[in-house]
């Protein structure tokens, strides 16, 4: 067995564990879902909400809304809560946004 065959062999192991790395790196959906469950949600609604938020946001909205979940979440203890998140949201300022979070939270919170 040549040098150039094992290299070969050992490219073939690496490029499967380096994309199942890549598929690990968060999205703001993900982080949002975990966000919302570290504020106290259970993990279904989180996922329901992150996943809602995520189908109907523009790519950087809902990076502003993984920003805000992950500042809610980093709050002091006693501001930490998911309804302390949509009050951040809220701030934000744009109405699209707070909708699709009243929806989304509202819907999902009602069906898990």
């Amino acid at each position: 067995m040549s040098r150039y065959t094992v290299l070969r062999g050992a490219g073939a192991l690496f490029l499967p564990v380096l994309l199942i790395l890549a598929s690990c790196a968060s999205s703001p959906r993900s982080e949002v879902a975990r966000g919302l469950m570290a504020l106290g949600l259970d993990k279904k609604p989180a996922d329901c909400i992150a996943r809602e938020m995520d189908e109907q946001l523009p790519p950087e909205r809902m990076n502003a809304v993984a920003d805000v979940v992950r500042q809610a979440r980093d709050a002091g203890r006693g501001n930490r809560s998911p309804w302390s998140a949509f009050e951040s949201a809220i701030r934000l300022n744009d109405p699209a946004l707070t909708s699709v979070a009243l929806k989304a939270g509202a819907g999902c919170l009602l069906m898990n």
